[in-house]
Order: C-alpha cells, then structure tokens, then sequence
C-alpha cells in the first residue's frame, strides 16, 4: 500500500489501518510497523489500545512472512520497545522455522531484537547462534558488533560462536567505528571470555580512533 509511504507519523499509520484495514496484505502490516519504528512517536503509538487489532492481524499472518518481514517485524518491536508475547511467541516459530534463509544483517538483527527486548527465548536464540556461525564470515562490523552484545546482554555463553566472532572479528577491526569497538569491549568483558588477539585488536581500532 503506497499510501502508507506518505503518512507523517506513527499515529497516521494506525489512523489509516483503521480506515482500511481490508486493504492491507501482510506485507504492507511489515512495512507499516518498521515505518513507526523510525518515527519519533513511535513508541507512543505503539503502547497505544489502538494497536491491538493491528498486532492481532499482525500475529495471524507471521506464518507466510519471509526472512526480511520477520527480520524487520522483530527490529521495529525493538527500536518501539514493543513486546507483545503472542505475536513475539508466532514470530520466534517461524523465524526458528525458515532461520537458513536470513541473511547476515537479518540474524544480527534478530539477535538484537532478543537482547534490546531482553526476551530468554532459547529456541530461537539457539537457531540464531547455529546459523550465526555458519555464515559468520558474511558479517559486517555491525552485524558482530550486535551479536556478540546481544550474547552479553542476554548471558548466552557460546563458546563456539564467540570464538568465530572473535576470528572475524580480528580480520575487521579496522572498519570498527567508535560504537562497534566499544560494545565489543564491553561484550568481552561481560562474557568473561578472554580472548588475546582480539583484544589487541580492539586496543588498537581504539587507538586509531582516538587520533583520528
């Protein structure tokens, strides 16, 4: 629905969900939410009673969601600080379901979703880190930044995924900007998982920043 496109805030997507729900396929119910996330009331919007048959509707069509609409549903109930257990319950099934086609930013973002959310959601967080390791060398700075804090924070001790992390890690740290260098640290230590070469080479990516 192109209209959604042209709505000026988050309360002008529920106002047209409310005028022309019929109208609108599951993609469009995607788009629409990851739109309210980037706006600034979102959150507002989000904790409102006008949401609840949006996230019904939502939560009834999770099933035919592809990687990316899963991807993004659970990246907008994170940046709205949104959690709704039923609709969060149906998403982990299918993400869990169809987890070998996500991408490496779309399992990052599902990994930080978990943590951001603080959701102990051991099947998914399970199928996520098998599937992180497997395509871990197609991670970005921002894809190993955000899931090696999303393991810290959620206190999930993969000694196999933190290891291959840290590989991939220690062959980008030079493209770590300030936030990705600083999260990593932080992560490590949370962890308690020593770690010598990429220690250094964090110490280093900070020392390059700071001189920049």
């Amino acid at each position: 629905m192109s209209t959604v496109r042209s709505c000026k805030s988050a309360f002008d997507i529920v106002k047209l969900w409310e005028s022309c729900s019929g109208d609108f396929t599951a993609e469009d119910m995607v788009r629409s939410l990851h739109l309210m996330a980037k706006q600034s009331d979102g959150k507002e919007a989000a904790a409102s009673s006008r949401m609840t048959a949006f996230v019904e509707a939502l939560q009834r069509s999770t099933q035919s969601f592809d990687a990316q609409s899963l991807a993004n549903t659970t990246w907008a109930m994170a940046k709205l600080a949104f959690h709704d257990e039923p609709l969060w319950a149906a998403l982990s099934r299918t993400s869990v379901q169809k987890i070998a086609d996500f991408k490496a930013q779309g399992i990052s973002n599902m990994a930080w979703a978990c943590a951001t959310l603080v959701v102990p959601d051991t099947p998914l967080i399970e199928a996520v880190a098998a599937t992180s390791l497997r395509t871990i060398k197609q991670f970005n700075p921002q894809d190993l930044s955000n899931t090696i804090w999303a393991l810290a924070t959620l206190h999930v001790s993969d000694q196999p995924l933190f290891n291959g992390v840290a590989r991939a890690a220690c062959a980008r740290t030079g493209e770590f900007n300030s936030q990705h260098v600083a999260n990593t640290l932080w992560s490590v230590a949370k962890l308690s998982m020593h770690d010598e070469p990429l220690l250094e080479s964090l110490s280093v990516a900070a020392i390059n920043k700071a001189t920049e």
